[in-house]
């Protein structure tokens, strides 16, 4: 052996890309100094370690998950979404999501609602709800998204949501996100498609936010109600396409009580037997039913009966003219 000995270098370098050409450097250089000696023998370990900062913000690759569920008419339906979010869809929705690395996406069917609960922040993958006009963005708690023919609804029932028309978005969702503003429970946002306007942040009652939210329990609280208003209720869990009635007066009657969604034709019997008012009904060839209302007539000698009173606890169902 020469007078070197049999020499063993171990090295550990933390560099960043561009120390690579240095470390190359450093190991030629301890190559070439000892190959001058025919019997010594260079052993270099060299371990690099390269890091840089467009590595370490690599994510796990997340493959893309598009699905859907509905519910049929007078149906009511709860499922998970990929990332554990409870979502539960009224009658007649339909429910679409896309999952991806960067955004998990929701669509809420023309008409539909849905009530989304779990709801957790993620920077890297937001999560967002289209409803319609509005869009609705969650950072954590729940909310109801609801799409009707006059309007499109977002009511905070818990947490903090940001919410802000979805023609606002366009290409910049990120910004547009930073400014919008955020809604805390019982706040409500809905845009009127009819006028085209936008009401921001009403803040419901708790008894409010219960009755919008009685349909998770089967039910339609009618307190408060026009008669209108009430039939249209129940219109979304039944296959009907229009009521009509007799006047805009008896359309205003006010009602109270609360019923099983389903129970129209309960509904409907309880008004002409104790309120007088006389319902039609008629059915398309498309299956549809068009229902009629109107107020009987006294006959000659006989005045018109008041609603008895006992009837609210027997029907679940009262009035008051408006």
């Amino acid at each position: 052996m020469g007078r070197f000995g049999k020499v063993r270098f171990n090295i550990r370098v933390s560099i960043g890309l561009g120390g690579i050409g240095s470390a190359a450097g450093i190991l030629a250089y301890m190559l070439h100094t000892h190959g001058h000696h025919g019997d010594a023998v260079a052993t270099a370990r060299v371990q690099t370690t390269v890091q840089t900062k467009a590595q370490s913000q690599v994510q796990t690759q997340v493959e893309p998950q598009t699905d859907s569920f509905s519910t049929r008419v007078g149906e009511h339906r709860c499922e998970r979404l990929p990332d554990g979010i409870l979502a539960c869809a009224n009658t007649n929705t339909t429910v679409r999501y896309t999952y991806d690395q960067h955004r998990r996406h929701v669509e809420v069917s023309s008409g539909g609602e849905v009530a989304f609960s779990d709801v957790t922040q993620d920077v890297n993958r937001p999560f967002d709800v289209d409803g319609g006009a509005l869009t609705a963005g969650g950072l954590s708690g729940s909310f109801d998204v609801r799409r009707t023919r006059d309007s499109d609804q977002v009511t905070v029932i818990d947490g903090g949501v940001k919410v802000m028309p979805t023609a606002s978005i366009g290409g910049a969702a990120g910004f547009a996100w930073a400014a919008a503003p955020t809604y805390h429970r019982r706040q409500q946002v809905e845009f009127d498609l009819t006028t085209n306007t936008l009401q921001i942040g009403r803040r419901l009652s708790e008894s409010d936010l219960t009755q919008l939210m009685s349909w998770q329990r089967g039910r339609i609280d009618l307190h408060g109600l026009t008669l209108r208003q009430a039939l249209n209720e129940f219109g979304r869990y039944q296959p009907i396409s229009v009521f009509q009635y007799e006047s805009e007066s008896l359309a205003a009657i006010r009602m109270d009580g609360e019923l099983e969604a389903t129970n129209l034709m309960d509904f409907l019997i309880t008004l002409e037997r104790v309120y007088h008012i006389r319902y039609n009904i008629t059915v398309g060839s498309d299956g549809n039913a068009v229902v009629k209302l109107s107020r009987q007539r006294a006959r000659p000698g006989h005045p018109k009966e008041k609603p008895a009173a006992e009837s609210k606890a027997v029907a679940g169902v009262a009035w008051r003219e408006s």
